[in-house]
């Protein structure tokens, strides 16, 4: 059904390969020719299908999606795959069968909806940057526990560890992966449950003291060590090792405007943009004249 609908949006964004420009061809598939444009067009006529074209998204307009060489590569693929299925299925007449230009019409009206939503009351809620500072300045909001950003190498040697770390070093400078994070809250738990059964623990107590002790142990030396310091290698049984490298130290406290914004953004679009349609269609309604047949719609769906 997806591949089905696929076919629709090409369909309906009029996509000809072969009069793509030839200085932007990604790659060419018999007589057909596919541009980053192409790529970029079926990512987002994927998105919106995802989102059943009525999901709120506030999403770039065409050719401004950002993508890596990994994302791009797949889309590629999925790019060739659907071009070569369209021209197989504009020989066997599907643009002009019944069935494709309902769900082509339903369809068009489902996106000149939501883009609507998307340009035009998008416009009228998008929130100003005053706004989003003073959001931003609620007491209590945005807070962050003290953590620590880390590398942490996991191995069944101490060789490996130290191996897989040096690797993983290599791909957050590349940004290819992100810091892992390790928070501190619980540390203090961790010391009472430790107080507690070493004054009088049962059984069931030591098997959980001990449990517990390699991780409260590890967190607790990440806890103390500066950025640029190793902990570790340490071997937390038979066949498992990790090695943990400590970036930085980050207090509790208010995470920082920049880091935010996008996530504050986001939801005051969210909750206007709710609230723009329900008021824009309450203001429809009062100036339409609506009759509902109440006796056909039984017949069609009454039991």
């Amino acid at each position: 059904m997806r591949n089905y609908l696929l076919l629709i949006a090409l369909i309906l964004a009029g996509v000809v390969f072969a009069q793509q420009p030839a200085q932007n061809v990604v790659a060419k598939v018999n007589d057909i020719e596919i541009t980053a444009e192409d790529i970029m067009t079926g990512e987002s006529d994927k998105m919106m299908m995802e989102s059943q074209a009525g999901a709120t998204n506030m999403r770039k307009p065409r050719g401004q999606r950002q993508m890596d060489i990994n994302q791009a590569e797949w889309m590629l693929e999925q790019t060739i795959n659907q071009a070569l299925m369209l021209r197989e299925a504009e020989k066997s007449g599907m643009a002009k069968d019944a069935d494709v230009l309902a769900m082509v019409e339903a369809y068009k009206r489902a996106i000149m909806v939501q883009t609507y939503i998307n340009k035009v009351l998008y416009e009228q809620v998008k929130p100003s940057e005053e706004e989003l500072r003073k959001e931003y300045e609620q007491p209590g909001r945005f807070q962050i526990d003290a953590h620590a950003q880390i590398i942490r190498a996991w191995g069944s040697t101490e060789q490996e560890v130290r191996t897989r770390l040096d690797e993983m070093k290599k791909q957050m400078q590349s940004g290819e992966q992100r810091y892992e994070q390790m928070f501190f809250h619980e540390l203090e738990h961790q010391r009472k449950m430790k107080e507690q059964d070493a004054s009088g623990g049962n059984a069931s107590s030591t098997q959980r003291r001990g449990d517990n002790e390699g991780k409260s142990d590890m967190v607790e030396r990440v806890n103390k060590a500066k950025a640029g310091e190793l902990v570790g290698p340490i071997q937390l049984d038979e066949h498992q090792w990790v090695l943990i490298e400590v970036v930085k130290q980050v207090p509790a406290g208010k995470r920082p405007f920049d880091e935010v914004r996008e996530e504050i953004e986001r939801v005051l679009i969210e909750e206007r943009l709710r609230k723009a349609q329900q008021d824009k269609v309450a203001e429809l309604r009062k100036s339409a004249t609506v009759t509902i047949f109440y006796e056909n719609l039984n017949k069609a769906f009454g039991k």
